[in-house]
């Protein structure tokens, strides 16, 4: 009984000295803010980093500051720094649960935002090798968390965009064509998001597909693409998947077909696709419907 009593006295001087550690931290970012908007970003640098230092990565104060951290030092364009605190996020244990931003921002996504923003440094270093496994790992590792369908294939969109660009940069243009052929006809949002809970129909694809057309022309002409293109649709492999929809595993299909040295993977929600239903989806896609009635500069 003595022990149970003594536990009860200190629990409360824990809880009030964690209280005390939380409003000064609090305090300190809140300072920090000010010095941002002061214009004295480092200023709030050097808070962030006393912060990180010195406060525990439970508090929200910490998580911000972090989190804050490699954007600051890229703004003042030192990104081996803006690298370094990038990399500490991806080393801490942080939930990407948390609350994000606003409304169009419900999660935090530490660890995605942190591979975009390393992906984005790299890219200004010219280091696109580099970047790309990063785009790769905001991809697939940390994807980016949200209860929109919406929100989500913005983002998946947004990723297949920056890859390209890496791939061109990297003077691979059969890649960048690749990514975005794949991204145009892979429009099966809720094989990926199966748990979504809101979708509104946008069209998301028109970049995508006006970059790809271009870069079509450009690498191998309208006229050899559609012929392998047409013809590698037609050997279409469909093979049984699963994927987790409220809670539990549930079957979908995928579809899987090789063109021009490229592998394609398209996933299909509706358990009942086939070949042909996997090939009436695709030439329904906006990217083929354009493909179609695309004639090469080069004739």
């Amino acid at each position: 009984m003595k022990f149970l009593f003594f536990i009860l006295i200190i629990l409360p001087t824990i809880t009030l000295a964690q209280t005390e550690t939380e409003e000064i931290c609090d305090s300190l970012f809140s300072l920090s803010i000010d010095h941002v908007e002061a214009e004295d970003l480092a200023a709030a640098i050097l808070l962030w980093e006393d912060i990180v230092e010195n406060y525990p990565d439970s508090l929200s104060c910490f998580k911000n500051s972090l989190n804050n951290l490699p954007i600051g030092y890229e703004r003042l364009e030192d990104y081996e720094a803006a690298k370094k605190w990038t990399k500490k996020i991806l080393e801490t244990e942080l939930n990407n649960f948390d609350q994000g931003s606003d409304i169009m921002e419900p999660y935090a996504n530490y660890d995605h935002n942190a591979c975009m923003q390393m992906a984005r440094i790299l890219y200004k270093e010219e280091k696109f090798e580099e970047g790309l496994e990063y785009l790769n790992l905001a991809e697939s590792k940390y994807r980016y968390e949200t209860f929109s369908a919406t929100s989500f294939e913005k983002r998946a969109v947004s990723i297949a965009l920056w890859k390209s660009d890496f791939y061109l940069k990297m003077d691979q243009k059969e890649k960048a064509i690749w990514v975005l052929v794949h991204k145009a006809i892979d429009v099966d949002v809720f094989y990926r998001k199966p748990d979504w809970s809101g979708f509104t129909n946008v069209n998301f694809y028109n970049e995508v597909v006006a970059q790809a057309l271009a870069l079509i022309d450009e690498t191998y002409g309208f006229d050899t693409f559609k012929m392998s293109f047409f013809e590698a649709i037609k050997n279409i492999k469909v093979k049984k998947e699963f994927i987790i929809k409220g809670g539990k595993k549930t079957s979908a299909k995928s579809g899987t077909f090789e063109l021009l040295g490229q592998s394609y993977f398209l996933g299909a929600s509706d358990k009942k696709f086939n070949r042909k239903k996997f090939q009436k989806r695709i030439l329904q896609t906006l990217f083929v419907m354009k493909l179609k009635a695309s004639k090469s500069e080069k004739s």
